[in-house]
């Protein structure tokens, strides 16, 4: 069943290449097609030698890359002439064919003796997932989670599966970063959104102190009560900033993580403890104002309270 929207990771060239057996030199036919003594044990329980030649082959291949293959006789036939006259010491070998109960057969041997597993998508699908999900984080380009999906499949020892199921699992896992950062981006911009209308209630609240009687009648006198408004804003957040540090450090000290918790939530645009009639004095004495005894009624009663 084709994919829809299929996602692009890897050319047909390059599927190609990974999904094939590979071409090996002579060097590297001496290297992947001699077995071991636990392989020539193994070798031994084939009756055939067409087969004992097909597990050879098979098992080199897995050997220079771990992924199952089935190919055709025709495919890997320099491979099986060296592997019947080289290894076996036999003379050429005719073409033959084996079905796939056979080879899954053959393939349980070299799982085994490579201490492999094959892919499974209910046990491996969601370990995958989660780290490409992480990784995803960091960088969302489909190659390299791509090429950190084998790493993580080599790294646990792993066959490689089909290309589709690596290509579908990778289009979920962008789909899943992608719609994870569109919801903490969404947040993001709620909470400047909701920073930025705090503040205008706020103006909105100096400008009504005195039935607006504040606001200047020419065009000098209202761009003062502008900056005046402002000021007064930015000065009752930078207050309430203070405020709330001091009683978010005390409910951290004592160990409340609850009223810490709702301390966070506290707008320090929230105007509600201000005295917008009050008297004020703007006198730069340099000195800032003890917080102490102002957050002291808000611990004395959570104390009171517990108690």
């Amino acid at each position: 069943m084709a994919i829809k929207n299929e996602l692009s990771i890897l050319t047909k060239a390059e599927q190609a290449d990974l999904y094939s057996p590979p071409t090996l030199s002579l060097e590297q036919q001496r290297l992947y097609f001699t077995p071991n003594e636990i392989e020539l044990t193994e070798l031994k329980s084939f009756r055939l030698r067409n087969h004992r030649c097909y597990f050879i082959a098979l098992l080199g291949y897995f050997k220079s890359k771990p992924i199952i293959l089935a190919p055709s006789f025709s495919l890997i036939f320099d491979d099986m002439q060296f592997i019947s006259a080289q290894i076996q010491g036999s003379k050429g070998i005719r073409p033959f064919s084996v079905n796939k109960v056979q080879r899954d057969r053959i393939y349980l041997r070299i799982l085994r003796l490579l201490n492999y597993q094959k892919w499974d998508e209910s046990r491996h699908f969601t370990p995958l997932f989660d780290h490409l999900v992480l990784i995803g984080n960091a960088w969302l380009e489909p190659r390299y989670l791509f090429d950190t999906a084998t790493e993580y499949l080599a790294l646990h020892r792993i066959a490689i599966p089909k290309y589709t199921v690596l290509q579908r699992l990778i289009s979920r896992v962008i789909q899943h970063v992608k719609k994870s950062l569109n919801n903490t981006l969404r947040q993001y911009v709620q909470r400047a959104l909701n920073r930025g209308e705090a503040w205008h209630f706020l103006r909105r609240a100096i400008a009504s102190v005195n039935r607006d009687q504040f606001r200047g009648k020419n065009e000098t006198e209202i761009v003062i009560w502008n900056e005046c408004a402002r000021l007064t804003a930015n000065a009752i957040i930078y207050f309430n900033s203070m405020v709330l540090s001091h009683l978010l450090l005390h409910f951290k000290e004592v160990g409340d993580e609850e009223k810490a918790a709702i301390t966070r939530q506290v707008s320090p645009a929230a105007w509600q403890n201000i005295n917008m009639s009050g008297t004020y004095q703007f006198a730069n004495d340099h000195e800032l104002p003890d917080l102490q005894p102002i957050a002291k009624p808000i611990v004395d009663n959570s104390v009171q309270k517990e108690k």
